[in-house]
């Protein structure tokens, strides 16, 4: 399998990894209204798990995107680079680096 094809299937297990955490969390976690003129009759059914359980589930899957996010960008770190400029390798590396650090960042977001 060549290196690209590698690259492109690592891509899409990233984006399966994203799309699945965030339907998981979305079904499992708790919703409350911000406003009560707002109803959450959109969410359809939840499924909401205790505050621990939740918490511990949403580590494992920050940590799963991380280590996809590295998988990514160990196999564009690994692409012959000569025929491409550094400001093309950076640009390539963007979305891995944003996505790395938005799992870093998680503590910010979620207080844990």
């Amino acid at each position: 399998m060549g290196s690209i094809t590698e690259l492109e299937d690592s891509l899409n297990m990233l984006l399966k990894v994203m799309a699945s955490a965030i339907a998981y969390l979305s079904r499992k976690s708790g919703h409350t209204p911000v406003n009560a003129q707002v109803p959450l009759t959109v969410l359809g059914n939840t499924e909401a798990l205790p505050p621990e359980t939740l918490e511990a589930s949403r580590d494992e899957l920050v940590q799963d995107l991380i280590s996809q996010a590295k998988d990514v960008q160990r196999r564009i770190d690994a692409l012959p680079s000569r025929d491409i400029s550094e400001d093309e390798h950076v640009r390539g590396c963007c979305l891995v680096t944003l996505l790395i650090r938005i799992g870093q960042c998680r503590t910010d977001a979620f207080g844990s």
